[in-house]
């Protein structure tokens, strides 16, 4: 019931019984009201989302008239309106209401917990677009100065995509700003800043670059402008000041005391008045002729020098400014070069990782070759040739943006489409081509898998879809800043670690080797791989010397595919001047490689040995490429030693699948699932073991307290993460790719016919044959009708 002190004022109260009669008639008549409003925003709700500002307007009514018996049901539901049409103030102050009458409404506790996800999206989505919007600027974002004393400020990108930038303004001469005779300045609407309310801050900090990752950490309030490895850049910085003051311990000054080397901090500034707002890479500003505000200088250059600093140096002579001047000049030009020397050093380093990887289908072509029999060799061959021009033209046009077009959500990039907008601040070209390389090398993987009895078109089918839609979502998952389980998001990280697969051994290679399995199992063994018995028969490839020649060709470009996935080069992990650096995690990358390769090789060679009787050559060289592929997720953040103990694994874990694979009589011609499947599988697992905490550090920065190796001591998270990793990529990929292959099959587009398989695809589909001995034009046998398979190579190869 309603009280009836809500309805009358104080000292009006009833004096009699008919009085008392009257206001329990009116307090039900009221009750009735507010029951009757709130179903008729009930009704609204039944009505669909576009009537949700009706339903909000009807149960507002209700809540007014202070029906307290259902007063709860129906701030609930307002609130639950106002979340639908996105109005978080009034659904969270609804909410609140409701709580204050029923502290333990679990509804309202749910919808508050909803509210709050939904602000934090919000807040990320902004985050999201002002980077853009910073990227699309060409600007450079540097760590802020003197936020001890000013708090931080952020810039702020509004419905008009105009970008509002808090700076700091460095003026050469103050000693005629803000006198007791000078007018109000036009633009100071609010009077910000006048000689009562500004303040000067001596000794201005160089600005350093920030990663995208801390930008993105900062926006969303993670942590400031400065946060980050501490202080290392800010101590190079400080070191060039004149008295070595910190920005924690500057001090504030009066105006008009004729200092010289002073900075003002002025807030927001676009367009205020004169002053107009330059989108140039060094960020600088420009006013116009008439401006009460002198010229201004990069606050956001990497190496600054002052020339008011400089001057009191050159001693009292007439030309001492313009000589400090100049020389700051002279210094600011050589500055530049030093940060187009960096993105020079860069680039040339991912441009030649991109070299070794695509250099590695060169060694795809010549593997697969030596591993197949002669009478398929051009087929195979061909099939390498067209998976990296055909994934280079559906990577160009869809993949590239669906791995890494930022700003998106975690499961799919939406922008550079056709490399749209390129180059920009985050990616420049030879990212593209070097993230190409990769996408072609999945598509490699898979090619193997399926060799010898498969029909040309299937190829061209599964590598556009592979390349161009599946490769790109799982490699957006992991490796994209946006990727729900990237290790490089800002937050929510998946078990607060995201996934530590840093060249490719689930993104890579398990996508390759799962779609690869899927293509074998749904066409089925090579006629003649088993007998009719079930037993295993050996089909050899026909070139033991294509088969080194390959092996050593992707030994060669591996060092591109995991030591060139750090990107750069010229990057400190301590003081300036340090002899370690990333370059130093680099060359510990390129040994842990090879540490792997070769324990996996003599592991394989003597395993062989023993199960066998025999010296392999082909099971050497698949050995050594499956430690090759089992190291790459963990190969930076892991000693040397521990890679010979992944190589090890990796040599037994192909031996097993191999096994396997002939006890279910799956036929895989260059053992790609069980290489690239199997061992990517156990280098996924053994990452999670192994991680170095002082490594996981410095590769993955910006979380201090990130989970590492379970066996190093961090725990079981790493480990955790890398299972889900493992799951989904074979849950996703089973789905897309095995459903590719599954409708390729059904429209007979899959496998060749019999006679084509038993007489061999070079002469069925490709017209000739890869070795010939004798002239065809005069060859009788080749003028005769029917398949020829009797030129072909070595005799006891031409089965």
């Amino acid at each position: 019931m309603v009280c009836k002190s809500q309805l009358l004022r104080k000292g009006s109260e009833p004096q009699t019984e008919s009085e008392r009669d009257d206001l329990d008639a009116i307090a039900a008549l009221k009750e009735n009201t507010a029951i009757e409003l709130k179903d008729k925003g009930n009704e609204y709700v039944k009505m669909g989302k576009k009537h949700f500002p009706d339903a909000i307007d009807w149960y507002t009514r209700a809540i007014n008239q202070q029906a307290l018996s259902d007063s709860d049901t129906a701030l609930y539901r307002a609130a639950k309106a106002y979340f639908a049409l996105n109005l978080l103030l009034e659904s969270t102050l609804h909410c609140q209401n409701g709580l204050k009458h029923d502290p333990s409404n679990e509804e309202l506790k749910k919808l508050l917990r909803q509210i709050e996800s939904k602000k934090m999206e919000h807040e990320q989505r902004e985050a999201q677009d002002l980077v853009s919007a910073i990227e699309s600027r060409g600007l450079k974002i540097g760590k802020a100065m003197y936020q001890g004393l000013t708090g931080l400020r952020k810039p702020v990108l509004d419905k008009n995509n105009i970008l509002h930038w808090p700076v700091l303004l460095l003026y050469a001469e103050l000693s005629n700003m803000f006198s007791e005779n000078c007018p109000p300045l036009s633009w100071d609407q609010e009077h910000n800043y006048t000689r009562e309310a500004v303040e000067l801050y001596y000794e201005a900090s160089p600005g350093v670059s920030l990663s995208k990752t801390k930008i993105l950490q900062s926006l969303r309030g993670h942590c400031s402008f400065s946060c980050g490895k501490h202080g290392d850049e800010e101590k190079d910085a400080n070191k060039n000041s004149n008295d070595g003051s910190s920005a924690a311990s500057i001090k504030s000054s009066k105006l008009g005391n004729g200092l010289l080397h002073l900075e003002l901090l002025v807030g927001y500034l676009l367009k205020m008045g004169d002053v107009y707002y330059d989108t140039s890479q060094t960020f600088r500003f420009s006013t116009s002729p008439h401006s009460r505000l002198p010229p201004l200088v990069s606050p956001m250059a990497a190496i600054s020098c002052s020339a008011s600093d400089l001057q009191p140096l050159l001693g009292a002579a007439a030309n001492a400014t313009a000589a400090a001047q100049y020389i700051c000049g002279r210094f600011d030009a050589v500055s530049n070069k030093f940060v187009d020397t960096a993105y020079a050093v860069d680039n040339t380093y991912l441009l030649f990782s991109a070299y070794l990887v695509f250099a590695m289908q060169l060694g795809f072509a010549m593997l697969c070759a030596g591993s197949v029999r002669a009478k398929n060799t051009m087929n195979i061959m061909l099939t390498n040739v067209l998976d990296a021009a055909t994934g280079g033209l559906f990577y160009y046009i869809f993949g590239f943006a669906l791995a890494f077009g930022t700003p998106s959500n975690g499961f799919i990039g939406q922008h550079f489409f056709g490399l749209n907008k390129f180059p920009s601040q985050s990616f420049d070209y030879s990212y593209f081509l070097y993230q190409w390389a990769f996408a072609i090398a999945a598509a490699g993987i898979t090619s193997g898998s399926i060799a010898e009895r498969t029909q040309f078109v299937a190829y061209l089918i599964y590598s556009s879809f592979l390349t161009g839609f599946v490769y790109p979502i799982v490699s957006h998952w992991f490796w994209s800043a946006d990727g729900w389980a990237s290790p490089a998001r800002a937050d929510n990280l998946l078990f607060g670690s995201g996934v530590i697969d840093f060249a490719g051994s689930g993104v890579v290679h398990l996508v390759g080797g799962i779609a690869g399995l899927w293509g074998a199992l749904i066409e089925g063994p090579r006629i003649g791989r088993f007998d009719h018995e079930g037993r295993s028969v050996a089909m050899r490839g026909h070139s033991g010397t294509l088969v080194v020649l390959g092996t050593f060709l992707l030994w060669f470009g591996w060092y591109g595919f995991n030591a060139g996935s750090f990107l750069n080069i010229l990057k400190a992990y301590g003081e300036s001047g340090s002899y370690y650096g990333q370059w130093s995690a680099i060359g510990r990358t390129a040994v842990t490689t090879t540490m792997a390769g070769c324990s996996a090789a003599l592991t394989t060679l003597f395993g062989k040995r023993l199960l066998s009787g025999h010296w392999n050559l082909t099971d050497v060289c698949n050995g050594l490429l499956g430690g090759f592929a089992a190291i790459t997720s963990g190969c930076s953040v892991i000693d040397p030693w521990a890679a010979i103990i992944c190589g090890f694994v990796a040599a037994w874990v192909l031996m097993g699948c191999n096994k396997l694979a002939e006890k279910l009589k799956y036929d895989d011609p260059l053992e790609a699932a069980q290489l690239h499947g199997g061992c990517g599988s156990w280098g996924i697992i053994f990452t999670a073991l192994f991680a170095k905490k002082a490594y996981v550090g410095e590769v993955y920065s910006g979380q201090p307290n990130r989970p590492y190796g379970l066996l190093m001591g961090g725990g079981g998270k790493l480990l955790a993460a890398h299972l889900v990793q493992i799951v989904v990529i074979v849950g996703f990929v089973s789905l897309t790719m095995g459903t590719l292959f599954f409708l390729l099959h059904k429209l007979k587009l899959l496998r060749i016919s019999s006679e084509e398989e038993m007489a061999g695809m070079d002469v069925t589909s490709h017209g000739g044959l890869a070795y010939v001995y004798t002239d065809e034009c005069n060859d009788p046998a080749m003028l005769k009708p029917g398949f020829v398979v009797s030129r072909t190579g070595p005799p006891s190869s031409a089965v």
